[in-house]
Formats: structure tokens, C-alpha cells, sequence
């Protein structure tokens, strides 16, 4: 899935104590109830982000698989 927007906040890394790293990419959204997505970028991906700002167009290509029912 794709989602496009502007950038409305880039969250600094954050660091776990087991060594885990993520880091978050807000953009907005049309549905009333939702006007946020939050992404999150995990492990070596943290770093793509460093090259955008606040206020920056952005497509963003997401995998939002269903994989909690996978098992049902």
C-alpha cells in the first residue's frame, strides 16, 4: 500500500535495551476519525529518514499484512 503526504513530524530513534532501534514518520490522513499515520521504520531502515524534514512530500510504501490471523 502507498500512502502520500506531507511529513507532520519525524520522531528521533529510539534505542531498547536489547540493542532494537525504531523510529517513527507521521504523516497526515483523510479519514476524520484517524487524521495521523504513524509508520514506524525498524532496525537498519531508521536511516532513510534522514534525508527528509518536517513539511516534505513524501509517498511512502508500506506492507500492512494481516498476518494475526494468519493462524485463526
Amino acid at each position: 500500500m502507498e500512502l502520500t503526504g506531507t511529513i507532520h513530524n519525524i520522531e528521533e530513534t529510539q534505542t531498547f535495551e536489547s540493542g532494537f532501534q525504531k523510529r517513527t514518520l507521521v504523516i497526515p490522513h483523510v479519514a476524520e476519525y484517524r487524521p495521523f499515520i504513524a509508520i514506524e521504520l525498524l532496525k537498519d531502515r531508521i536511516d532513510l529518514l534522514d534525508k527528509y524534514k518536517v513539511g516534505d512530500a513524501v509517498t511512502v510504501s508500506v506492507n500492512i499484512g494481516n498476518d494475526y490471523y494468519k493462524d485463526k
